[in-house]
Order: structure tokens, then C-alpha cells, then sequence
């Protein structure tokens, strides 16, 4: 019977020595399960940190990029509104300058068309007077014509 107990000692010892090392094979699963769980965590951790940095940085690109070309932009848009207030400011000089020629050109049509009515009026002046001349010196060759059968009259009386 001690035999028996013994052996039964030796086996609850052994049952407890094989639960004891059960527990703890189980407790340093379990520890090294959470640590695993802890670096994953981590790991994921420091995966998103470093995704949110690194899309951080290509937002801050892309929006000094856009500053940039906002930048470009405004510059071009200033140099197109310049050129187009100096092309309005040479068209309207252009325009005055047309003005003013249309206006000696029309000032000079009027005054051509005064001096036309004048030669005009001149010319009608030399033919009446032409006309009249004419008429005298008609009267003038009757005149001598007169004369020269007065004269020849007047020998034929004497």
C-alpha cells in the first residue's frame, strides 16, 4: 500500500510537474503571442505613420506645385493684360491719327471742291469775255469794212 502511494505521489507529482510546465509553456505562448500582437500593432503603427508622412509630403508638393503654377498663371495673366493695354493704347492712337488724316482729307476734298467752283466759275468768265471779244472785233471788221467803202467812195467822188 505505501507502494501504492507512492507511485501515486510520483505520478500526481509527475501530473503536477507536467501541468506546472504546461502552464508555463502556455504563459510564454501567451507572452510571446502578445508581444507578436504588440510588434504588429506597432509595426501597422509606425506602417500608417509613415504612410500619413509620406502623403503629408505629397499634399505639400502638390500644393507648392499648385502655388506654383497659381504663381505662373498670375504672372502670364499680368503680361497678357499689359500687352492688351498697350495694343488698346496703340489702336486708339491709331484711330486718332486715321481721324485726324480722314478729317485733312476731308478738309482738303471741300477745299479742291471750292477751288473746282472757282476755276469753274473763272472759265465761264474767260468764254463770255472770249464771246465778247469776239463780238467787238466782228463789229471792228464792220467798222472797217465801212471805212474802206467810204473811203473808196470817197475817191470815187473826187
Amino acid at each position: 500500500r505505501s507502494k501504492l502511494l507512492e507511485a501515486e505521489d510520483k505520478r500526481l507529482a509527475a501530473w503536477a510537474a507536467q501541468l506546472s510546465a504546461q502552464k508555463q509553456a502556455d504563459a510564454e505562448a501567451q507572452a510571446m503571442q502578445h508581444k507578436a500582437h504588440e510588434e504588429a500593432v506597432a509595426a501597422q503603427q509606425r506602417s500608417a505613420a509613415e504612410s500619413a508622412a509620406a502623403q503629408q509630403r505629397e499634399i505639400a508638393a502638390a500644393r507648392l506645385q499648385a502655388e506654383q503654377q497659381q504663381a505662373s498663371a498670375d504672372v502670364a495673366l499680368k503680361a497678357l493684360q499689359q500687352e492688351r493695354s498697350i495694343a488698346e493704347e496703340q489702336a486708339a492712337q491709331r484711330q486718332a491719327m486715321l481721324e485726324e488724316q480722314a478729317a485733312r482729307l476731308t478738309s482738303r476734298r471741300e477745299e479742291v471742291q471750292r477751288e473746282e467752283q472757282e476755276l469753274q466759275t473763272i472759265r465761264q468768265q474767260v468764254r463770255a469775255q472770249q464771246r465778247e471779244l469776239q463780238a467787238m472785233e466782228e463789229v471792228a471788221q464792220q467798222v472797217l469794212e465801212q471805212r474802206e467803202k467810204v473811203e473808196v467812195a470817197q475817191k470815187e467822188v473826187a
